[in-house]
């Protein structure tokens, strides 16, 4: 039960970030709309309990480890959609092809997962701007081409 919860929970989430990613005109826009979907919704992260993924990520380490592979399944599907991304800014030449698209996917995916666990802990919501400001200046002056 807790796994096929997880899973629902988790397929949502993935579901609604490509939706957006998808009605994004570019790579650039649709990465920066997966950012700021947290700083245009977070009342609604706080009251939800933030992210299954982190939440469950940190109780599948130690305590509950029959979560440990559906979380890594999940992050993987989630940093994959994320690659994918990136691989299309590069294809239609937004990004520069040097760019390990698959390594910027998982520093974005850090930085906002950072971020949220930061704004929960802290009951601040700063923190999720922080992360939009951080990922636009890695598009800007790592992945722009």
């Amino acid at each position: 039960m807790a796994i096929a919860s997880f899973e629902y929970s988790c397929s949502q989430i993935i579901g609604r970030v490509n939706e957006i990613i998808s009605n994004s005109a570019t790579a650039k826009e649709g990465l920066l709309a997966y950012a700021n979907y947290y700083v245009e919704r977070w009342q609604t992260v706080f009251k939800i309990g933030g992210c299954p993924m982190l939440n469950a990520s940190v109780e599948a380490d130690d305590y509950l480890t029959f979560l440990r592979e559906p979380v890594r399944r999940n992050v993987r599907r989630f940093i994959a959609l994320l690659t994918s991304t990136i691989e299309k800014g590069q294809a239609n030449k937004e990004f520069t092809q040097k760019a390990n698209a698959e390594e910027y996917a998982t520093l974005i995916y850090s930085i906002v997962e950072g971020n949220l666990l930061l704004a929960k802990t802290m009951n601040d919501p700063k923190y999720f701007q922080l992360a939009v400001n951080r990922i636009e200046r890695i598009i800007e002056q790592e992945l722009r081409a």
